[in-house]
């Protein structure tokens, strides 16, 4: 459980959660798009 718990920290401080936001946004934004503009 300590390994877990300071995973869980590391990711709390490290960029990847910065990154895992933008990719969210960006998934957001291609959903929005018709596919006809996908292609």
């Amino acid at each position: 459980m300590v390994n877990f718990g300071n995973k869980l920290v590391a990711l709390e401080h490290k960029p990847w959660s910065d990154y895992y936001l933008d990719y969210a946004r960006l998934k957001d934004i291609l959903e929005s798009i018709p596919d006809e503009e996908q292609v």
